[in-house]
């Protein structure tokens, strides 16, 4: 029997790349993605990881069912300011920010140097210095036997990283994933399908994959 840990692997291999595969550069929430969260928002938790956009927060969370929750892991200290006071001053009470990157284990990562290209990735370390930021597994960011509807991750080159830090959320809840990096959609698959998970269609730059029917 597989463990949860064989089904996500650290990283894809090249050859599980498609060629000529387009990679995401907004750094924004795309509208018809926060247009698919609303629509299939289901009765459970949205876990966001990632690029995010203010003006998503309000429709969003406006459509969460009762005592569910927006939670998002968002690392960049601008979008996670602005975000965090538009949730206060609006008076939002269902939507929760955590500054931190969602990754395969809880800790310190090395930011990505300036400049580098979309999608450089964090290293884990053990300094806690004013450079580096934490690193949150998924799984951890609230009780696992909260339901979770969908799971969003926007971290072009560095999906493997933050859903291995999902795993258990994945096995135990099956929450339609919606995910950057669409030339990664041969390892996904073959990582996703023991579990169920079917392409489900297309947003964008964005691959969704779900167990049971979706909404496009």
């Amino acid at each position: 029997m597989k463990t949860a840990q064989q089904d996500m692997p650290s990283e894809p291999g090249a050859s599980d790349v498609l060629p000529g595969s387009p990679v995401p550069t907004g750094r924004g929430l795309d509208p018809r993605v926060a247009a698919f969260l609303i629509r299939n928002v289901g009765k459970g938790d949205i876990l966001h990881a990632g690029a995010f956009s203010l003006d998503a927060i309000e429709p969003i969370s406006a459509a969460l069912a009762k005592d569910a929750e927006l939670w998002i892991a968002q690392g960049d200290p601008t979008v996670h300011s602005l975000c965090g006071q538009a949730v206060t001053e609006g008076q939002i009470w269902n939507v929760s920010l955590r500054f931190a990157v969602a990754w395969s284990d809880n800790g310190r990562l090395y930011p990505p140097v300036d400049g580098a290209s979309e999608g450089a990735g964090y290293v884990m370390t053990s300094t806690d210095g004013p450079d580096t930021i934490t690193a949150l597994r998924l799984d951890d960011a609230r009780p696992l036997d909260r339901l979770v509807s969908v799971l969003s991750v926007d971290m072009p080159g560095q999906e493997a990283e933050a859903m291995r830090g999902a795993r258990r959320t994945i096995l135990t809840h099956r929450p339609i994933l919606v995910l950057s990096s669409p030339g990664r959609q041969r390892w996904y698959l073959r990582h996703l399908e023991p579990l169920g998970y079917r392409l489900s269609g297309r947003l964008s730059d964005r691959l969704v994959l779900s167990t049971g029917p979706v909404v496009l």
